[in-house]
């Protein structure tokens, strides 16, 4: 009887404690809510504020938060940032319980209120890398009747990372489509630009595959979402070398480098195969691109062809010019002149040392975040913008 009695009396300690537990949630839920009401965006120091048993009991807090609070137009706020709290502290077990939980109780709720928990729902699947059951989630909600424009777009522009992850680029193709307004604009926006670079995906494709009928095709797409897309050239003058076209590849090659004369590091190879019987040729080929582009790229290769041919004299004099073309050898100016000055016998020395000190640093970087690599790269690994890597130097 007394263990009974000390049984029940533990029962009623504990309901006792667990109800106090949910009125202590339910009072912070209605300050949460008129707060909301007085400012309608949750601000940071708002989610700082959140109560401690959100940040230190994060799971059973979700449960007692499920269990207090009826889901209803006011208090949808409150679960949809809670859940953007615990996605951006990598708790997404969590985040997702809340929208899941949101997605079965919405139906009393405006029709945009669902397609919002919809896609919020689709993120953390994203997140948590359940791409497959992202990508289902995001085409449900597009397939929706009456979806608001922003929440479409927004979806649109998941999938369409999703497909690229996927590297389903006929699918990506279409989404982008769907989100460019530039699509009879004879200037194409980012999203014809991607287009274009998905294209290139695709010639690629073809080209190991050896399918020239689709390389070809994929090309053409490419430079009509894109005309001064440098990678649909770029492949395009490839592929004139392979079929021994010299004369098409010079000229896709020289169009190139007169839209990205960055690029030229990249041309560079092209150059010299085109002209490996015919050195005058290639030097000839050399100093009129430097003259035209200002590159270095094309001054160091013109630079060691003189010396190689014993046009020493016309080697100094080049660089004595380049001095005042090129902004980037201002750093090395007085060491040139100084050089120049000495004699030319130890400009081959000094170009050693200069070339050595460019090799130390990475060729490219991204423009977008800055990232560098050794290596050009049409998609960023790091932020992974397309086109947006340039030559260092």
């Amino acid at each position: 009887m007394a263990d009974l009695l000390v049984f029940v009396v533990i029962a009623l300690v504990l309901a006792a404690l667990w109800y106090l537990a949910d009125a202590q949630l339910r009072s912070a839920v209605k300050n949460f809510l008129l707060q909301r009401r007085l400012k309608p965006k949750l601000t940071q120091q708002h989610k700082l504020n959140l109560p401690s048993f959100f940040k230190d009991r994060q799971a059973q807090s979700v449960e007692q938060l499920i269990r207090a609070v009826d889901v209803s137009e006011q208090s949808i706020d409150l679960f949809l940032d809670l859940a953007s709290l615990l996605r951006s502290q990598g708790d997404l077990a969590q985040a997702l319980k809340l929208h899941e939980h949101l997605l079965q109780h919405h139906g009393g709720l405006p029709l945009a209120l669902g397609q919002k928990v919809r896609f919020e729902l689709a993120c953390d699947y994203w997140g948590a890398g359940l791409l497959g059951r992202a990508e289902s989630e995001l085409q449900a909600l597009l397939d929706c009747a009456n979806l608001s424009v922003h929440v479409r777009k927004q979806a649109l522009k998941a999938l369409l990372d999703i497909k690229q992850e996927f590297s389903e680029w006929l699918q990506a193709i279409d989404l982008a489509d769907q989100l460019t307004t530039a699509k009879f604009s004879a200037e194409p926006d980012s999203w014809r630009r991607m287009q274009a670079q998905f294209c290139c995906e695709l010639a690629e494709q073809a080209r190991a595959q050896a399918d020239m009928g689709e390389l070809r095709l994929r090309l053409s797409q490419a430079l009509r979402f894109d005309p001064d897309c440098a990678r649909a050239h770029l492949i395009e003058a490839e592929q004139h070398l392979a079929d021994g076209d010299t004369k098409s590849t010079l000229i896709a090659l020289e169009q190139l480098v007169a839209r990205r004369s960055d690029l030229a590091l990249l041309c560079l190879p092209y150059f010299q195969h085109c002209y490996q019987d015919d050195q005058q040729a290639l030097l000839d080929k050399l100093l009129q691109l430097q003259s035209k582009q200002s590159s270095l790229i094309f001054l160091l290769a013109a630079s060691g062809l003189m010396f190689e041919l014993g046009e020493k004299k016309a080697q100094a004099q080049l660089w004595r010019e380049a001095m005042v073309q090129l902004k980037a050898l201002t750093p090395w100016r007085a060491m040139l002149e100084i050089v120049l000055n000495e004699g030319r016998a130890e400009l081959p020395r000094f170009l050693q040392s200069f070339a050595a000190a460019l090799n130390t640093e990475a060729q490219w970087h991204c423009s977008h975040c800055g990232a560098h690599s050794v290596q050009m790269q049409w998609r960023c690994p790091a932020c992974h913008h397309w086109d947006s890597y340039e030559a260092s130097c």
